[in-house]
């Protein structure tokens, strides 16, 4: 794998021999994989089983028109939102630039996305809520002649 970060120019040690240097990248690239599989085994694999489980939630609860399994997934989709820009935060301000506004782009890109998603689910949500006020503040003769239509 190739390491993408220039390390005497992002850690200032360009003073330090090139054998230092070299053994120091190591350890940086020993540090970040270790890191990284941490993140995939503890957070990513988890939370993908979790937003699948919610995402079955939010179908289900969308089908049968309940709007309290929709609200888990909205939940979780703000968290994920959260994560994320964290995420490109991070990447923007450790990245040399170029890589880092690529990142930048493609998070916002992909926030946009996320952002339209859960307002969309919200909608609904507040749709459903409506319509349960609506039910419930109705009279008993209303609901005898709208269950027969």
């Amino acid at each position: 794998m190739e390491k993408i970060i220039d390390f005497p120019r992002a850690f200032g040690t360009r003073h330090v021999p090139k054998e230092d240097q070299d053994k120091m990248k190591e350890e940086l690239h020993e540090i970040l994989v270790h890191v990284y599989r941490i993140y995939v085994f503890v957070l990513a694999i988890p939370g993908e089983i979790l937003g699948g489980i919610l995402a079955g939630l939010l179908v289900w609860g969308a089908v049968k028109k309940r709007r309290n399994f929709l609200l888990p997934w909205l939940i979780y989709a703000i968290m994920v939102m959260v994560v994320t820009v964290v995420c490109i935060i991070t990447c923007v301000v450790i990245l040399p630039v170029s890589y880092g506004i690529t990142f930048l782009i493609i998070g916002v890109l992909e926030l946009l996305v996320m952002i339209y998603f859960w307002l969309v689910v919200f909608s609904f949500f507040q749709q459903l809520r409506e319509n349960d006020q609506m039910n419930i503040n109705s009279p008993a003769e209303m609901k005898r002649l709208t269950s027969h239509v």
